[in-house]
């Protein structure tokens, strides 16, 4: 996999030349670019669940497209670092992904439309991966958060409650079981 990068264009190239185990991979190829947008996050603990939506575009505030070359780099050096003797790491992940999104539609796709689209699909869940990392940097190195009131519940598990009591009797109840299995199945073979 390599980059190509240029700082007169706003497109970040990303290029695949496979051999033999990656046929299917060879001679891809795709740009990478992102459109700034504003999203309404919101978390709902009772729930378990968090809601993403984005809202409206916003002024551009990457404009030399730092980020996306800082992405565009961070799947070059994930190629280099991943390579071996007997495979290449990223190939497998990338193949893996595409045939994961093939399994998932109701009528398969043939090989030459779905390596593109399950290609896109294992790019931008790397890059969202990836931006999720490098905002969550952003968030610890900049100090950027407020203290919030929380509530911890932690149980314990102590000697003398009634789930330890009960775990007890079950262990013991089967230590039991299991002797008397033991011993019977010895005095048949007698």
């Amino acid at each position: 996999m390599g980059v190509a990068d240029s700082s007169k264009s706003a497109r970040r190239f990303i290029s695949i030349a496979a051999g033999e185990d990656y046929k299917a991979l060879n001679a891809t190829q795709c740009t990478i670019d992102f459109v700034a947008t504003l999203f309404n996050v919101s978390v709902d603990l009772k729930d378990r669940s968090i809601m993403v939506i984005p809202s409206k575009s916003i002024e551009d505030f990457d404009p030399q497209r730092d980020l996306t070359r800082a992405i565009v780099r961070q799947f070059d050096s994930i190629s280099n670092s991943l390579q071996g003797f007997h495979g290449f790491v990223l190939g497998d992940v990338v193949s893996s992904h595409i045939a994961a999104w093939k399994s998932s539609l109701e009528k398969p796709a043939a090989g030459t439309i779905a390596t593109p689209i399950g290609l896109q699909s294992f790019f931008i869940t790397m890059v969202d991966a990836m931006l999720v990392a490098y905002g969550s940097t952003q968030l610890e190195m900049g100090r950027n958060s407020r203290p919030a009131a929380a509530e911890v519940v932690i149980e314990v598990f102590t000697v003398g409650n009634k789930a330890c009591l009960f775990a007890v009797a079950a262990l013991n109840t089967t230590a039991l079981w299991l002797h008397w299995k033991l011993k019977k199945g010895a005095q048949g073979r007698s």
